[in-house]
Formats: structure tokens, sequence, C-alpha cells
């Protein structure tokens, strides 16, 4: 067992704890601590975005499965094949924007029209996500109607295409699938290049987009290497975590208790909270907190 205590903030209480230091993660960091009257503390489990093979394009390979991520494997008997496979989900500051292959392509806008169709909130209409989507971009051609300047993700041509690559895309146009010099221009379909969230031949990250002009605000505070163990509920709200750090187990107190540990890291966070099917948290011993319906098996 690690040895516990709590964390004293003699400042005043956190407004924002953020857990999860990857894409989402490092962009509510951003925004919400331009607010210079809110602290706002950002947890993740991974280390610093200091590996060579982060900024180098090509070195992106290398991270999966390494060290710098979680390394979990799907279930082998729901696998096709019968095999588990590597399922990447980045351990570092910067998630996934830090080991992914830096694709830069949008959802279509049906897909948000859909969204909000289907929840009955106009915010999630293209209309209303648009400016959003282009406030995000720093452009390499420029302002126009599909694209932004000066925002917090560089977007770049690739700048030394494979030969084969082109071949390929030459090949596609000749059996007649259409040419797409765009994919974020509104039609996705046909074959084309991709852009790439890269600044002069380099990785750009959220964590260098957004995060890393934000660091040297006093109310903002980053922790890397902290293992977040479970969420603290007081009269059945979120009030901090739980959270290993230099091998220590310590409470965090917050006003507001943030989840961006991915998609499968925040449910599994609840879960470990006990938040879910109270038979299955039952059976792992876990006190329940607020219960729903136990998976269909």
């Amino acid at each position: 067992m690690s040895p516990r205590c709590r964390i004293h903030h003699d400042a005043g209480m956190i407004d924002h704890l953020i857990v999860g230091g990857g894409s989402a993660g490092c962009v509510l960091a951003a925004r919400l601590s331009e607010d210079s009257s809110r602290r706002v503390l950002l947890l993740e489990a991974g280390p610093p975005d200091t590996r060579r093979e982060i900024r180098i394009p090509l070195g992106f390979h290398k991270l999966l499965g390494g060290e710098l991520d979680w390394r979990l494997r799907t279930d082998a008997a729901d696998d096709p094949t019968g095999r588990g496979r590597l399922w990447p989900a980045a351990r570092v500051l910067g998630g996934g924007s830090s080991m992914n292959a830096m694709i830069w392509m949008r959802g279509h806008p049906a897909t948000f029209d859909a969204w909000s169709e289907v929840t009955g909130d106009a915010r999630w209409s293209w209309d209303a996500v648009r400016p959003v989507m282009l406030a995000m971009e720093d452009h390499h051609a420029g302002v126009s109607e599909h694209h932004g300047v000066g925002g917090p993700m560089r977007i770049e041509r690739l700048r030394d295409p494979h030969p084969i690559s082109a071949a390929f895309i030459a090949a596609c146009e000749e059996a007649g699938i259409v040419a797409n010099a765009d994919f974020n221009a509104g039609a996705q379909a046909g074959a084309g290049w991709y852009e790439v969230t890269q600044a002069r031949g380099t990785r750009w990250s959220a964590a260098r987009g957004y995060l890393a002009p934000a660091r040297a605000r006093p109310n903002l505070d980053v922790r890397t290497d902290a293992q977040v163990r479970r969420v603290l509920f007081k009269r059945g709200r979120a009030a901090g975590v739980e959270v290993v750090i230099g091998g220590v187990a310590q409470e965090i107190h917050a006003e507001e208790v943030i989840l961006s540990a991915g998609a499968l890291g925040s449910p599994q966070l609840l879960l470990r909270s006990g938040i879910g099917p109270a038979g299955d948290l039952g059976a792992l011993g876990i006190e329940v907190v607020s219960a729903g319906r136990s998976r269909k098996r």
C-alpha cells in the first residue's frame, strides 16, 4: 500500500481540476485558465512530451505499443482472428495528438447536423461548430471559406511525400476515383493528400498548440506522472480526486472535476469511483455511488 496524505493549497480551493492531459485536457486547461481569477490544475498520468520520437513525424510508429502507450488490447473472444489486438492509447502529455499520425480531418458537416437533430441542441449543428473549427487553425494556405489562420493548431502540407503514395493517388484517379485536394472543404470522398498537424516538419500537438503558451500563467498548474485512482464525492457531488504522485496517494479537492481521460479512460475511472452497474461494481468490492443497469452478457 502506498502512503497517503492530503495536498493542502494555501492559495485557496482549485476551481477546475482536469483529469487527463490529452488533446481535450490541454484545450480545457488553456481555455479555462484564461480567466486569471480561476485556479486550474491539470493531472496527466504519463510523462511530459519530451521524447524525440514525438517531435519527429516518422517516429510515431515507434511510440505505438511503447512506454508512452497504455498498451491496451482488445478481447480475443471478440476478434474475428481470435487474437487480441493492440488498441493504441497515449499515456503522455498531449495524449493522442502526441502519438498519432497527425492527420487533420474534421468530421463531415452532415455528421454535426445529425448530432444536432438527434440531441435537439442547435449548438452541435455545423453552422454553430464551423466557426470554432476555423478558429482552431493556423492554416498554411491562409484564410478561406474552409480554413482559418492565427489559431493554436498549425496545419501544413506533407513536406516530403513518398513517391509510392503519389503513384497510388495517380492510380486512383486513373481508376475513376475523384481527386480531392482538401478533405476539409466539405466533400470527403475521393483520393488526395492529407494535411497534417505539423510546423516546419515537426509534430504540432495540442500540448504545443494550446498548453505550452498557457504554462506561464500563475493560475495554471500542470502535473505529469500523476495517476488518478478515483473521483472523491461529498454529498453525492464530485469534490476531488485521489491521485498517486511520486508513489504517494494524495487527495486533491476542487470545486469542479472534469474527466478528459479518453473514451476508455474516463468510463474506467467512473467505474472505479463507484459510478456504474451496481452488480458489476459490487462483485469487485467497489462501493456504489450511483448505480446503473448491469451490462448485457
